[in-house]
């Protein structure tokens, strides 16, 4: 009933409890225009049903007592869908571990999405009583983490609850997270608008995980600014920064500031559609170029000097990527030099799926889906918010609040807080920042003021002096 509510197209049911006698009958009755495949041939009672609607181009690549995996074709895009049934046993699991990794093995390129009852959890707090547990990885969970690092399995951000599985049971209450949907890192770059919500249990002890292929965002604003450091390695770079900046603008030094720094990101605009703009397709296409004139050399028709000037391109072409990739995922932790594209691409769709609001829902429960509702719902829940009492919040009173505050004890310690910064105080805090840190409100790093200091910086410390001054 719930999956014709959705308009599910695939659909994978699990611990059907249905004799292989029964079945035809049933799945003529219940899902007259559905094709199906079931691992009766592995499983008692065939423990998973995969059902398709009709006209989908599926077919099968590998069954067993634990998965079913097919081959699907979504607007010429070929991927993967595993629908999952873990034994509760650990040891039995391992063989379910192990068809994955084999899988992963004959199907490398494919995006690959994976889903159904596990029967593990993969951390220790994906269960209810973790607190009192603590922090702890029994056997089975360190061997599904060792599945998952093995062939990069991650979780598919998802809405909904926590736990998807519970037992119903009042005096000793239990729910963890048995169920889950995970995909591989090609999945990301051939669905970035999938969507994943795990639904209320209904009269099962299990959430139903609902999977959407390509759920549009309804947004009706320009994108934020955004400086890339990248561009700074270009050539034109501070020929740009200079023939903006150096306009005149009149007003006090801080209102300059705002205003030239604003101006300003027209023209880096200009420079990143110019030498920037896709350069992920610029990287594919330079890779593809040397790729002929590899045979042109080995031909005799090309000298190698021409291929090593596109291999010097290609590097270039491929430090700017890893750059890009690495500041959309704010991640700081690896290794300078680190090209592992489909590592950032795959921690980039991680972030933007676990960042972006699809949908609110109101006090009369409602699905609010466009940015118009949500924003409205978003202004008027804290207009409502601000300004009333709460009566959690106890009253503190004055007496305690003084003797929180202590007194300056000399002269030298209070002309320190009023003494005025000198300009190589103000250089030095803004140089001593991370290159790669968030960016301000502005869409700013670090990075821009250091690499145009020479043009921008008697202003910038005239501006910070005018703050503390006025």
């Amino acid at each position: 009933m719930r999956a014709t509510l959705n308009n599910t197209d695939i659909l994978c049911l699990l611990e059907t409890r249905v004799k292989l006698d029964k079945s035809p009958e049933l799945l003529a009755f219940r899902f007259e225009n559905w094709n199906v495949f079931c691992n009766y041939d592995h499983a008692e009672n065939g423990r998973i049903w995969f059902l398709w609607r009709n006209g989908l181009d599926i077919s099968l690549c590998h069954k067993s007592a634990q998965s079913i995996t097919v081959k699907c074709i979504f607007k010429n895009v070929h991927f993967l869908v595993t629908g999952i049934y873990g034994h509760n046993d650990g040891i039995a699991r391992r063989s379910l571990w192990q068809d994955l990794r084999n899988i992963e093995s004959r199907f490398p390129d494919y995006p690959w999405i994976m889903g159904g009852e596990f029967n593990v959890t993969l951390y220790s707090n994906e269960s209810s009583n973790h607190e009192l547990l603590g922090t702890f990885s029994s056997s089975d969970m360190i061997e599904f983490q060792d599945l998952t690092n093995d062939i990069q399995l991650h979780d598919h951000p998802f809405f909904g609850p926590t736990y998807s599985w519970r037992n119903k049971q009042g005096d000793n209450f239990l729910a963890r997270k048995l169920d889950r949907v995970l995909t591989n890192s090609q999945w990301f770059e051939s669905f970035p608008q999938s969507f994943v919500e795990f639904l209320a249990h209904g009269p099962s002890n299990h959430c139903m995980a609902l999977v959407t292929l390509n759920k549009e965002i309804q947004l009706n604003k320009p994108k934020p600014f955004k400086f890339f450091n990248c561009w700074t390695l270009h050539q034109n770079f501070l020929n740009t920064v200079s023939n903006s900046w150096l306009q005149p603008c009149h007003d006090n030094p801080m209102k300059k500031i705002f205003l030239k720094l604003k101006r300003h990101k027209a023209s880096l605009k200009i420079l990143n559609k110019n030498y920037f703009s896709d350069i992920y397709a610029r990287v594919r296409s330079k890779r593809d170029e040397i790729k002929k004139h590899q045979i042109l050399t080995f031909r005799g028709v090309e000298p190698i000097e021409t291929e090593l000037d596109l291999q010097r391109e290609l590097n270039s072409l491929e430090e700017t990527e890893a750059m890009i990739l690495k500041q959309k995922a704010k991640n700081h932790w690896m290794k300078e030099g680190d090209k592992c594209s489909k590592f950032f691409y795959s921690v980039i769709a991680t972030k933007n799926k676990r960042d972006t609001i699809r949908f609110l829902v109101d006090d009369q429960v409602r699905r609010l889906n466009s940015f118009d509702d949500m924003s409205n719902e978003a202004i008027n829940f804290f207009k409502n918010f601000l300004g009333s009492s709460d009566p959690e919040v106890k009253v503190c009173s004055t007496s305690l609040l003084k003797g929180l505050l202590h007194p300056i004890p000399s002269f030298e310690d209070y002309e320190g807080l009023t003494k005025e910064f000198t300009n190589e105080e103000i250089k030095e805090a803004i140089f001593s920042q991370g290159n790669d840190k968030a960016p301000g409100p502005d869409g700013y790093t670090h990075l821009f003021f250091k690499k145009a200091w020479h043009v921008i910086g008697d202003e910038v410390i005239e501006a910070i002096k005018f703050f503390f001054q006025e």
